[in-house]
């Protein structure tokens, strides 16, 4: 530990152009996805199709060498007199023609599947690409998750210090097996103890969803603020990153405050939950059927928790659309996923490869330049090991990669949003706040 200590505070300095490089590749990528977003996307569907036809192609001529195989050994047996045995050959066959039929079928299904929803997923392209000007264009808005993790942990040592004078406040008396006290509540200390629990995971989740609101605002100000249509004067020169957190502080915190609490109580069952799993792990080794409900219960916790922390997200960029409460929000949000599922899984599909992609490359890239200086150079020979600085750089970059990724699919969900309101917009009015990326869509829309 020492030795680590030592080797951190010589290399400081290089952990911290780590993390520099990571910045500097995330913003990079932007610029790659506004340029190749659509070339990527087509290749990789285009190698995922000419992939499963190949590979059924492989199967079926697998199976036609093992039908000449048993061709073959009967004839030999034929000639001989005997009875060949080609049970394997034949069983192996059988199974290569149904894996030939099936990887066939769904290839076929898949390219059915892209090519009848062609202009959506260039529609998800076209997202991308806006979504990566956005970010290229307010780079201030790489901070806002870093601000509002800083306003968070100030908030929970405030929440701390009070648990510990909550936890405090009672008859104390001398425990003998551990080193601190035992201390007797009354009652309405207990309660307020456990209900101040309680507030720090609200706490928590307000933060997460005061982010997505801040990130979901930035977006649409920008949005709108694209086109001929802008209005003059100051208002087309607002500042996206603090307009949004102007509409939070100052219009919103009452549907933020909601939303949050809706998390709060998710996670707030999932800890009992996974609280009364812990205490029966005796009764769970002796019965399967109570570990399978468990785990079971354990499974729709986690889905419905992503489905409320999916809706949230929804809801907040309904908010910042539309200036109405969280729940008319959160309808209208639901009603919309509904009408165009197709194009919020297209957008997650690839949407999150582009983002996982992301964060591999910023946490590689910047681990790899390190480990070059590190390993190539003679200016770290005094370190003792320099695979302790690389896994710090390792940890940060993956960090930067998740605040990246975390901004930039808010950002293309709230500018799908707002392409669904121009679309319902008369074509006169559309064509006036259309980003570039979006404008033959917008027209296309408007005449289906």
């Amino acid at each position: 530990m020492r030795k680590w200590v030592e080797d951190l505070q010589e290399c400081w300095y290089i952990i911290l152009i780590g993390f520099c490089i990571a910045v500097f590749i995330a913003i990079l990528y932007c610029y790659f996805l506004r340029c190749c977003a659509g070339v990527v996307t087509w290749i990789i569907l285009l190698t995922l199709m000419v992939g499963m036809y190949l590979g059924g192609w492989l199967a079926y001529d697998t199976a036609v060498k093992y039908q000449s195989d048993i061709d073959a050994a009967n004839t030999a047996a034929t000639s001989a007199g005997t009875t060949a045995d080609t049970d394997d050959d034949e069983w192996n066959r059988n199974w290569f023609y149904v894996i030939a039929g099936f990887t066939w079928l769904s290839a076929l299904i898949f390219t059915c599947v892209v090519c009848c929803n062609y202009h959506r997923i260039a529609l998800i392209i076209a997202v991308i690409k806006a979504s990566g000007r956005f970010v290229n264009d307010n780079l201030c808005i790489l901070l806002v998750p870093v601000i509002n993790t800083l306003i968070a942990l100030c908030l929970l040592v405030l929440w701390f210090v009070g648990v510990i004078y909550l936890y405090s406040v009672g008859t104390i008396t001398q425990n003998s097996t551990y080193p601190w006290s035992n201390v007797a509540w009354e009652q309405f200390t207990e309660g307020a103890f456990y209900f101040n629990l309680f507030f720090g995971l609200w706490i928590l989740a307000f933060m997460v969803s005061f982010n997505v609101f801040v990130i979901a605002s930035a977006t649409v100000v920008w949005f709108f603020q694209q086109g001929k249509g802008q209005e003059g004067g100051a208002k087309s020169k607002k500042n996206p990153c603090c307009t949004g957190y102007c509409w939070a502080i100052g219009w919103h915190m009452g549907s933020i405050a909601f939303g949050s609490f809706i998390l709060a109580v998710i996670w707030a069952i999932q800890i009992i939950f996974a609280y009364l799993d812990r205490k029966m792990k005796d009764a769970q080794a002796k019965n399967k059927c109570i570990e399978i409900i468990f785990k079971y219960v354990h499974c729709c916790l986690a889905c419905f928790e992503r489905l409320i922390q999916f809706l949230n997200k929804q809801a907040f960029i309904q908010v910042a659309l539309t200036n109405k409460n969280f729940c008319s929000s959160a309808w209208s949000a639901f009603v919309i996923i509904l009408s165009h599922m197709v194009d919020f899984t297209m957008l997650a599909l690839i949407g999150n490869f582009f983002m996982y992609l992301a964060t591999f490359l910023v946490m590689g890239g910047s681990t790899a330049i390190i480990w070059l200086i590190l390993s190539q150079t003679s200016w770290f020979d005094s370190l003792s090991s320099i695979w302790f600085p690389l896994v710090i750089c390792l940890i940060q970059g993956w960090v930067v990669g998740k605040i990246f990724t975390s901004i930039y699919l808010v950002a293309c969900y709230a500018i799908l949003q707002c392409f669904y309101v121009l679309a319902a917009l008369n074509g006169a009015e559309a064509q006036k706040y259309a980003p570039a990326e979006l404008k033959d869509f917008v027209e296309r829309a408007q005449k289906s």
